[in-house]
């Protein structure tokens, strides 16, 4: 019998490595809103909505500002490349600088690719005022919309994760600042170069000290990334891929700051993602309970309807279709922005 190769347990240390920084990072950001946040909709999804007592949390290629995450990836290379001091440092930078392209190409921008599984990442979006001209517009229907303000309650809990069956589901604060980006995707690059460099240098020694399967490799330092066999390295550095995917949902455009955006993100396999209509598109998503008693992830607290709407009627219809869906002590309020 064979024995094992000499990676057998690389990957594995190596991506645990990478998500033990990936969560330091996301636990560094801010994670507890100080009030409700409020996710802004139109009439037939607020009636979805309230109907299944679930928020649609939409596959991350099917958003309107996708791109944002192949920005992410875009500053995880261009960071590589910066940290690469050295012959092993810049073979490490040159396979990440290929897997982001390849991605880029590829899986991460095809969802029905035999890789998908790894970018299946599903976002709810919310923003921390409940009244905000800019997204009556964007997303409220012209001021004819309506903004669901939600309680969360601690969804990474692992009581409340266990309600929503997510082992791994983050609620965080968008972040503007391309200083601030830069530093958390630096931290992740770096920690990943690290511990790849200490261990592919390390091979130099094993060879010296022991007649093993590299013994006949004749390997030199430039080549040791080279040397791992494909299916180890390309484990290691998708596992980075993933990792710069999550960090990259918290990144956003400095201009779109005054929203104060906030982001419900996880990663779903394919059998329980859901299709529904909008905009003449299919758009694939899974759900996210919530309730007005407190027994999920999220309360349900109020709806503020839209300035370009009749107060008298759409409040009327608003109490009639909490009623008719069992849903309680719902606050119901109007926009006081002055929209024509």
């Amino acid at each position: 019998m064979p024995a094992p190769h000499p990676e057998h347990n690389v990957a594995i240390s190596m991506l645990g490595q990478i998500e033990l920084e990936l969560v330091r990072l996301l636990d560094s950001l801010q994670k507890n809103p100080k009030g409700p946040i409020y996710h802004y909709t139109n009439a037939r999804g607020l009636e979805g909505i309230l109907k299944s007592r679930s928020l649609y949390a939409s596959h991350w290629m099917y958003l309107n500002d996708h791109r944002e995450f192949i920005h992410g990836l875009e500053l995880a290379k261009q960071i590589a490349e910066e940290l690469a001091d050295d012959l092993v440092a810049r073979n490490l930078a040159e396979h990440i600088r290929i897997t982001i392209e390849n991605a880029s190409k590829s899986e991460i921008l095809d969802p029905t690719s035999a890789e998908a599984s790894e970018s299946h990442l599903f976002l709810s979006c919310f923003c921390e005022k409940g009244d905000l001209l800019s997204q009556w517009r964007a997303y409220g229907q012209q001021g004819e919309g309506y903004a669901i303000g939600l309680r969360p309650l601690n969804p990474e809990s692992p009581t409340q994760a266990e309600k929503y069956r997510k082992p791994e589901i983050y609620l965080r604060k968008v972040i503007y600042d391309s200083r601030e980006k830069r530093r958390l995707m630096k931290e992740l690059i770096e920690i990943f170069l690290k511990n790849a460099i200490e261990y592919l240098t390390s091979l130099e020694v094993r060879i010296e000290a022991e007649n093993t399967w590299f013994s006949t490799q004749k390997l030199r330092p430039q080549n040791y990334t080279a040397m791992i066999s494909s299916s180890y390295r390309s484990k290691m550095f998708r596992g980075l891929l993933r990792a710069s995917l999550i960090l990259s949902a918290c990144f956003k455009d400095s201009g779109f700051e005054e929203e104060q955006e906030w982001r419900l993100f996880f990663f779903e396999n394919k059998a329980e993602i859901c299709i529904r209509e909008s905009n003449n598109n299919l758009l694939p998503y899974v759900t996210v309970p919530f309730d007005s008693e407190g027994n999920k992830p999220f309360e349900l607290q109020s709806i503020v309807y839209g300035p370009r709407l009749d107060p008298k009627l759409a409040a009327f219809s608003l109490d009639r279709l909490l009623h008719k869906n069992g849903l309680k002590n719902v606050e119901i309020q109007a926009s006081k922005i002055p929209f024509r």
